[in-house]
């Protein structure tokens, strides 16, 4: 388990800040709608310069709240393991709980990874008990692969 403090080694160039960003959904393709966090105390502002790190990554990442667990879910890749792993946190910018891993893409193709990644919560069942996940493998044609995940 890797706790909130354990945020790896800031040189490793793999690793890249995951910040956030919201937009209402009908200004979408609006770039000046755009809000960045700019605080853990939830203050968001207009400007990308000032967004704050909540989590380093390696890979691709989304979060939203799961009604099932009544708390925001971080899902995301880990390129380095070829794992998808999920954190919890009472906000959607933490402080985010152990890592639990989803899921081990199993390989003997050292050159083969997890390249893309999406949660897709508007087909949750059971409010977020379960949910899905397509993800890509990168040697394999693009072709999408679905994930159905089940939370206990």
């Amino acid at each position: 388990r890797q706790d909130e403090k354990n945020l790896g080694n800031p040189n490793d160039t793999m690793l890249h800040p995951l910040r956030l960003m919201r937009v209402k959904i009908e200004s979408f393709t609006t770039r000046d709608a755009y809000e960045y966090l700019a605080s853990n105390k939830g203050i968001w502002t207009k400007n990308p310069k000032k967004a704050i790190d909540i989590l380093p990554v390696v890979g691709s990442f989304q979060i939203f709240y799961n009604k099932h667990l009544k708390t925001f879910l971080c899902v995301y890749t880990d390129d380095l393991s070829n794992q998808i792993k999920l954190r919890t946190a009472k906000t959607p910018w933490g402080p985010f709980g152990y890592t639990e891993v989803l899921f081990t893409h199993e390989t003997k193709n050292p050159d083969e990874f997890i390249s893309t990644m999406f949660v897709h919560p508007e087909y949750n069942m059971k409010d977020g008990k379960v949910f899905f996940i397509t993800y890509c493998v990168s040697s394999l044609d693009t072709q999408p692969i679905l994930l159905k995940v089940k939370l206990r």
